[in-house]
């Protein structure tokens, strides 16, 4: 029962958040784009619970080929982890849970 509960749980606060936050992250969407050219959303593989493989998504916070890498917005978004607002999307998915720990890589 414990696992349908936290799954429950999860989609329905991520929901709420990608819900209320979705004004702030197209603000941020076209803040990034002002910034630097490239996509908006960094992916990156991760493995998550079983070995199972699954794109990670994040705002993005670096430039391309480019000196300083950290761009301008993305330093803003690093300190105020706004960076990681896309990632309710991986919770909604199943790739991520609110609550739980990290299995460090060996």
């Amino acid at each position: 029962m414990r696992p349908i509960l936290k799954r429950a749980l999860d989609i329905g606060l991520s929901f709420v958040a990608l819900f209320l936050s979705s004004p702030l992250m197209a603000l941020i969407a076209i803040l990034v784009k002002l910034d630097s050219r490239g996509p908006v959303l960094s992916h990156g593989q991760q493995i998550g619970e079983g070995g199972h493989m699954f794109v990670l998504k994040k705002f993005r916070s670096m430039s391309f080929h480019a000196n300083p890498r950290v761009t301008r917005v993305g330093r803003w978004l690093r300190r105020t982890r706004l960076d990681e607002l896309p990632m309710q999307w991986n919770i909604l998915m199943g790739d991520l849970s609110f609550y739980g720990y990290r299995r460090r890589p060996r």
